[in-house]
């Protein structure tokens, strides 16, 4: 338990860093980019104002705003194509460009002008789409992006190397001080663990003092119905301590003795026993159990599983009621299931059935012997063996526990 907290604890710091990462510089990387498209579309706006050129440097009018100086008509790389209203190309100016030819931006023109955009990107080109009314006529102008365009690529690459570099060196630190952190914790859970094994040893001897005093009373004054009711609470007791016992063993030990055996088999002969007081208690058991599937894990537990929930489902189905037990292959996994009539039941999915000593009817002076404590041992059986287990009531009158195990 205390290895899946540690996990869990490393797992989610990571994810909130790598999140936060994301964040900050997804937000710094399009803020450059708009960044970019703004400068650009300025002086796409500037070469429009003055037909396809910027104004003289001597020029009343220049005035640049930011980002616009005065060395950004000789930094800038662009050319035009002007159409006429009829869709045929007019003129074409690429003297401010070396990288592109006459015919090439005429394609480039083309395209852009029939995609029905007024503004984007072609390539490394931002491009701007401009109608003169007075001229009737419609101007192109691209302007080369590539070095900015080069130096966000370079960016983003530069901040995802060095983000790597971070969370790895970070996952290292919370591995290494996951474990101080986590001390406290490990030392409670050790202590409850410690104490309710010891105390389950503790109570068992009692136990047995009562129950063969018990017996030696029987003998002497015979049954009754005091020394009934004693000798029930002596086996709920007894059934309690040791079902808290083997739950705080299976989460100890997070290691069990894997062994290949036939759990058909032990399905069929964990069925047998239960047969005879689920006709004593008019409730109708029967199964449907594949032949020759195999599990490779802890035999023992695993009949004490079938065991668990089949004891639950005696105990749960209403008289005439009926219970089935299904044992089935499926590609990969392997599928218990155990299905029983139910009264008042929730429909849908049902976890906190596997919480320890819950119950569902709520309330502890129910006829129903039991603490409410088999189902988390069942769970812990389960997950011991890297299977999944759950429970659901599909329609509120039938209650159905499913297994799945790797086959």
């Amino acid at each position: 338990m205390i290895k899946k907290l540690r996990q869990k604890f490393i797992l989610s710091a990571m994810l909130s860093l790598v999140l936060v990462l994301f964040v900050i510089l997804s937000g710094i990387h399009i803020m450059n980019y708009n960044k970019i498209t703004s400068d650009a579309d300025n002086i796409l706006t500037v070469l429009n104002q003055y037909g396809g050129k910027f104004p003289k440097y001597n020029s009343p009018e220049r005035k640049f705003r930011n980002p616009l100086s005065p060395e950004t008509p000789y930094q800038s790389r662009y050319f035009t194509v002007s159409f006429n209203s009829d869709g045929s190309v007019g003129f074409i100016d690429t003297g401010k460009v070396v990288a592109i030819d006459t015919e090439s931006a005429q394609e480039y023109a083309i395209k852009v002008y029939e995609s029905g955009t007024n503004n984007g990107f072609y390539d490394v080109y931002r491009y701007g789409k401009f109608y003169n009314e007075e001229e009737d006529m419609t101007l192109i102008i691209f302007l080369d992006c590539s070095k900015e365009l080069s130096n966000l690529y370079s960016s983003i690459i530069f901040s995802v190397i060095l983000s790597l570099i971070g969370i790895f060196s970070v996952l290292i630190l919370v591995i290494i001080s996951s474990k101080f952190y986590l001390k406290p914790v490990y030392d409670s859970y050790k202590k409850q663990k410690q104490f309710i094994t010891d105390a389950g040893h503790e109570i068992k001897t009692p136990l047995a003092i009562i129950d063969a005093n018990l017996e030696l009373i029987e003998m002497e004054n015979g049954e009754s119905e005091w020394t009934g009711s004693i000798r029930n609470q002596i086996q709920r007791l007894t059934s309690l301590t040791s079902d808290l016992i083997t739950l705080s063993k299976m989460e100890e030990n997070d290691k069990i003795i894997m062994e290949k055996f036939s759990l058909s088999n032990i399905v069929c002969e964990a069925i047998d026993p239960f047969i005879i007081p689920a006709v004593t208690h008019k409730k109708n058991l029967d199964y449907d159990v594949d032949a020759n599937i195999e599990l490779c894990g802890d035999e023992k537990a695993i009949r004490r599983l079938i065991n668990i929930l089949l004891d639950n489902a005696i105990k749960y189905t209403p008289e005439n009621g009926s219970i089935f037990v299904s044992l089935k292959k499926q590609d990969k996994n392997i599928i218990l299931s155990v299905k029983n009539d139910a009264e008042n039941l929730k429909i849908g999915d049902m976890p906190y059935i596997f919480d320890r000593f819950y119950r569902e009817d709520k309330s502890r002076n129910s006829s129903v012997k039991g603490y409410g404590i088999g189902l988390s041992v069942a769970k812990a059986i389960v997950d011991s063996h890297k299977g999944k287990i759950s429970a659901k009531s599909p329609d509120g009158k039938t209650f159905v526990i499913t297994a799945v195990f790797n086959a």
